[in-house]
């Protein structure tokens, strides 16, 4: 099928008239670029780096007349004459028609690499096979090959660029695309907020393709604050993921509800009369007695309210909650989850925005482990690729808690509930890979008068925010601004406010 392809992009004149539009065969050349259509026989390699070579030097296409001139002078070049002659045969195609050819040439190599590498693995698990030098043979072996055969095909599918010639004319003028695009597209660029003022004034929001690792000692609010984040960017209207790793969907799902009856906005509404008379009961549902089933029938109602308000309300962003049921998931497995999410979203016309992962650390890894530090380091250099490429390049952003020794920990109480990168040591790529690093401190005279400590250790495109107490009503699992106490945390709209010139 690779002759209908490369007949669209050159051009055979008729009667000394070019059959297809110069335009329109430039933008085939563009579609046929970015399809990942690969050309695996070596007189199609041939064929296509003479085509590119010359649109380099000319910036046109060369026609069909001067590549067969230029192959018959070649010597060697005789399986690519073969291959114009039967270029020569099909009719050409532009536009949605030609693009429509790319993709259906596309999914049948794509069909084919699959088909091969589950051949291979099959091999590998039943009678062995030589890898390179490598003798690979049995079931686990099989599949940490075809891990790695897939991740090759998916590879070949990346629409993102990962190299370019800067000065290039055209990749400054795709950079002023890009930017008049950001300019009149500035929703697309809104980051998403904590909810905590002294955060987001500062940071301006998660932005694409971010990792903000939230780093505490063992409960001291890690999931609290992931889990608050979430709610915030659900409400806001961003489409999110979270993989819980330590708890069950049923508990994340409940810990979400209570959460929604925290929230002042929702409840006193005017344009939601009929909630008016919750708000006496804001603030009061407290998680524990969901679990155990033991609300006053006032409570009650007003829990079951606020799942129908989440259930009802269209602004509202999806989420998906997922409890691996594997022994081990990887960063991989979170990779596949996040691409079927995002196909089901797509249905809706909706992409996934935004990923929470409670927590790294409880994520395993493929083939032998080389020891936890190690495996952790390349956890998160998996998890900070996966938000760069995530799904052609589309990306994400996300949170993650992680874990903080006893010793950094004791090291904090002597300090005021000030941590140091150095505390994070276990892992050298939180500091390099995290685009957001923070931390939690409660001490014990902290966890009664619910309030935590938080500051910031890193944040890669903005000035560090100043340490400050935000307060917390542990039982509904709620965090906010310590100034808005006697009102609870009225939720900060995002979009709203870029709308308002915020």
């Amino acid at each position: 099928m690779l002759e209908r392809a490369f007949r669209s992009i050159i051009d055979i004149p008729l009667n000394g008239r070019m059959t297809i539009d110069k335009e329109e065969l430039l933008e085939n050349f563009r579609s046929f670029q970015k399809s990942h259509v690969r050309c695996e026989e070596e007189a199609y390699k041939k064929l296509y780096y003479r085509i590119l070579d010359h649109f380099k030097r000319y910036v046109e296409l060369p026609c069909f007349d001067l590549l067969k001139e230029h192959f018959s002078n070649e010597p060697g070049c005789e399986d690519v004459l073969v291959t114009l002659e039967g270029i020569e045969a099909e009719k050409p195609y532009i536009g949605g028609n030609y693009k429509s050819i790319l993709k259906e040439i596309k999914s049948k190599q794509d069909l084919e690499s699959l088909q091969e590498a589950l051949n291979e693995a099959n091999e590998i698990a039943i009678k062995g096979r030589k890898v390179g030098k490598t003798q690979m043979k049995g079931v686990e072996q099989a599949i940490d090959y075809f891990s790695i055969k897939s991740k090759e095909i998916r590879a070949k599918n990346m629409d993102f660029k990962t190299e370019l010639q800067a000065l290039d004319s055209r990749e400054i003028q795709e950079a002023k695309d890009r930017y008049d695009h950001r300019k009149n597209n500035q929703i697309e660029s809104l980051g998403i907020y904590t909810g905590l003022e002294q955060i987001d004034k500062s940071l301006n929001g998660l932005k694409h393709t971010e990792l903000m690792i939230v780093a505490a000692y063992t409960a001291q609010g890690k999931t609290t604050f992931s889990i608050n984040m979430l709610y915030q960017a659900v409400l806001c209207g961003w489409n999110s993921a979270l993989f819980t790793l330590e708890m069950t969907v049923e508990e994340m799902q409940d810990m979400l509800y209570v959460l929604h009856t925290t929230n002042y906005e929702v409840w006193g509404d005017p344009a939601k009369p009929h909630y008016q008379k919750y708000l006496q009961y804001v603030g009061q549902v407290e998680y524990n007695d969901v679990r155990e089933g033991r609300l006053t029938p006032e409570l009650e109602e007003f829990y079951k309210a606020a799942m129908d308000d989440l259930d009802s309300e269209e602004e509202y962003g999806r989420l998906y909650i997922v409890q691996p049921s594997e022994k081990t998931f990887t960063v991989d497995d979170i990779n596949i989850k996040c691409l079927e999410i995002n196909s089901d979203l797509k249905t809706k016309d909706k992409v996934l925005e935004f990923c929470v992962i409670d927590y790294l650390r409880l994520l395993g890894v493929p083939g032998k482990s080389q020891g936890e530090r190690e495996d952790l380091n390349q956890k998160i250099i998996g998890i900070k690729r996966l938000f760069l490429t995530f799904n052609n390049g589309q990306g994400l952003r996300g949170v993650s808690p992680h874990q903080i020794k006893r010793e950094g920990y004791v090291r904090a109480m002597a300090n005021g509930g000030f941590y140091m990168l150095s505390d994070l040591s276990d892992s050298s790529e939180i500091e390099k890979s995290g685009d957001v690093v923070i931390t939690l401190f409660m001490d014990d005279a902290m966890r009664k008068s619910g309030l935590f400590k938080i500051c910031n250790l890193k944040a890669r495109r903005n000035d560090l925010f100043d340490p400050f107490e935000a307060c917390a009503n542990l039982a509904a699992k709620r965090i906010y601004t310590r100034a808005d106490i006697k009102k609870s945390d009225l939720i900060l709209d995002s979009k709203t406010t870029l709308e308002l010139g915020g």
